[in-house]
């Protein structure tokens, strides 16, 4: 099994047990202006995306946190922070794009080469287990305002190029129309319940063959429509987390031993459905909430690293602030070296995450 089989298995592992038992934070119920919190880094200002976001969010509930900021090792270092002893690191992904020079050498070699990002892994903490940290880190992400977040969602309805037929009791997007048909708006109890509502529907009928072009063949509510419907309810998330929106997780609830197959059967699946979402998001043009590195990071992630390999698995624990974890025996000179190298590259890798 590969390096990046046993991240995702490990996943799926935990979705997996949290559907077993009910929806996932990013798929349950929530008031606008109350979606989960979207994990970002109070280092250097961005929001995690993706499956890095949902990882987070997930290691926010099993460890009890009440705040969604998580930095690196280094991160944390270069604002003069420390971690504490002993203390539990998550694992992301850390998308490494390849310079021209690369690409170009490896089409020379084969037309059929990959040339998109090498895939790196980095760990990060949550600030509770971060002490010293200055008080200038950059503020959390939040919603719009009622009346900022309204204008934005009429904007979304009149540049979706979708129809919109308000004429059934239930909301879901036809593809072979091209049409989201909906229930009259007067019948929505607030103008956000229409958003929300309008927004899941929107993300549906981006898998058109004329925007992404998503595999939308299946029938609704079957195992086979189960991946769409979960590509657009976490584009429907990372949505509300961004401008404030509600979620109405009553259709979410239907698919969950549908999704609990799938991924049994599928480990890529909501990593691929993860990176989908986003690309939703950037269709219709919503993008996460950025603000300002800290100048010491800033300068610390332009700075050129030397002798980093983008190529080589990272080691499978994080970096702590105590001593390095003991291994069974002694290491001679040669495997000494060789992890002290290892760590190199992994803390050379942490610098670039989020």
């Amino acid at each position: 099994m590969s390096y990046h089989d046993k991240h995702l298995d490990e996943f799926n592992a935990r979705v997996i047990a949290h559907l077993e038992q009910g929806l996932p934070p990013w798929l349950q119920d929530w008031a606008p202006g109350h979606a989960p919190l979207n994990p970002w880094n109070p280092a250097t200002g961005k929001q995690y995306a993706a499956e890095n976001a949902l990882s987070l969010m997930l290691a926010q509930g099993e460890r009890h946190l009440s705040d969604a900021a998580w930095l690196t090792y280094k991160q944390a270092t270069y604002v003069g922070g420390q971690v504490v002893k002993g203390a539990d690191s998550v694992r992301i992904k850390v998308f490494v794009p390849k310079t021209e020079e690369a690409k170009q050498a490896a089409l020379q070699k084969d037309p059929a080469a990959y040339i998109g990002p090498t895939i790196k892994y980095a760990w990060v903490f949550p600030t509770s287990v971060v002490r010293g940290l200055p008080k200038e880190l950059s503020a959390p992400p939040h919603g719009l305002p009622d009346a900022e977040r309204h204008t934005l969602c009429e904007k979304l309805l009149r540049e979706s190029g979708v129809k919109i037929a308000h004429d059934r009791n239930v909301s879901y997007y036809q593809p072979s129309t091209d049409t989201i048909h909906m229930p009259p708006r007067e019948t929505y109890a607030t103008a956000d319940a229409f958003y929300s509502d309008l927004i899941v529907q929107l993300c549906h009928a981006t898998g058109h063959a004329s925007r992404l072009n998503r595999d939308q063949s299946a029938l609704w509510q079957t195992p086979e429509y189960a991946p769409e419907a979960l590509i657009a309810h976490t584009a429907a998330y990372f949505i509300a987390s961004r401008l404030g929106t509600g979620h109405n997780a009553s259709v979410c609830e239907s698919y969950r031993p549908f999704w609990i197959s799938a991924l049994q059967a599928d480990n890529r699946l909501l990593s691929k459905a993860a990176a989908q979402a986003e690309q939703i998001c950037n269709r219709l043009g919503i993008k996460a909430e950025q603000t300002e590195a800290l100048p010491q990071v800033e300068r610390q992630q332009r700075a050129p690293q030397q002798g980093a390999s983008h190529e080589a698995p990272a080691p499978e624990r994080a970096p702590t602030a105590q001593a390095p974890a003991p291994t069974p025996a002694a290491p001679t000179k040669g495997r000494a070296q060789a992890t002290r190298q290892r760590r190199q590259r992994n803390d050379q890798d942490q610098g670039v995450a989020a």
